[in-house]
């Protein structure tokens, strides 16, 4: 798209805001030039439609209405990331520096957003697992971007499950690709106090808080490709008894 943009489409005030995946883009201009563009476009037989929605962030078209953006800008109180950031303009991780790091929060502002070129950095400096914490449909974008190549994209929020379930659909894909760390099916049981007028065959255990093991058996297991869309999995019968046994 931003090819054709250059080309074809020059002097047109149309510019690219997004570049999410190979297959989505989106632009930015008048109303007459995008309309348009999009008829070309759909001649061509490439999906496309305008947006029910009248926005010039991410395109210099929002520069006019910048100054009290930058102004809160500059009073916010920034603090150090516990893990890397990275910029979706720039596609690498956001600099130390205070002042570059509000130079490119602006910049973020006027500039595409460039998701597929960020997807791709991730993936190759050895990111495979993306969770997506918020709302959207982030997920299918990078499944888009690198097609056939190992990864797992998931989110944590579903709008076909509630946040629990969705969570521990999140927590067994984890899993399954080998991460170390996994939710455990359940926690180890305390016993609680026998009452006076109980039986002591009756006493129940007093359920443990959720725990989280790390490789509870230390089995060296590879990762396995999970497709939560799929089929269920049907275990064998000493694994499934074992399993509803833990379960109670």
């Amino acid at each position: 798209v931003e090819a054709v943009l250059a080309d074809a489409w020059a002097g047109s005030g149309i510019v690219l805001s997004h570049d999410n995946a190979p297959r989505q883009s989106m632009v930015c201009g008048p109303d007459s030039a995008v309309e348009d563009l999009v008829r070309s476009f759909r001649a061509q037989g490439v999906i496309c439609q305008v947006l029910p929605f009248r926005s010039g962030f991410h395109t210099p078209m929002l520069e006019p209405y910048l100054a009290p953006i930058q102004e809160a800008a500059d009073r916010f109180r920034l603090h150090p990331p516990a893990v890397p950031v990275w910029s979706g303009t720039t596609a690498r991780p956001f600099p130390a520096a205070e002042s570059a790091v509000r130079a490119l929060f602006v910049r973020h502002l006027l500039e595409p957003v460039r998701f597929r070129e960020l997807t791709e950095a991730l993936y190759r400096a050895g990111h495979r697992v993306f969770v997506q914490p918020g709302p959207g449909r982030l997920t299918s974008l990078i499944d888009d971007t690198l097609g056939d190549r190992d990864h797992l994209a998931v989110p944590a929020c579903s709008p076909h499950h509630d946040g629990l379930p969705q969570l521990r659909r999140v927590a067994t894909a984890l899993w399954a690709a080998g991460a170390a760390v996994v939710p455990a099916l359940t926690g180890t049981p305390t016993t609680g106090p026998t009452p006076a007028a109980m039986p002591t065959s009756a006493t129940r255990p007093t359920p443990a808080a959720p725990a989280f093991l790390v490789n509870p058996a230390g089995v060296d297991r590879p990762p396995v490709r999970l497709d939560l869309g799929g089929a269920l999995v049907s275990l064998d019968g000493a694994v499934l008894e074992e399993l509803r046994g833990e379960l109670g």
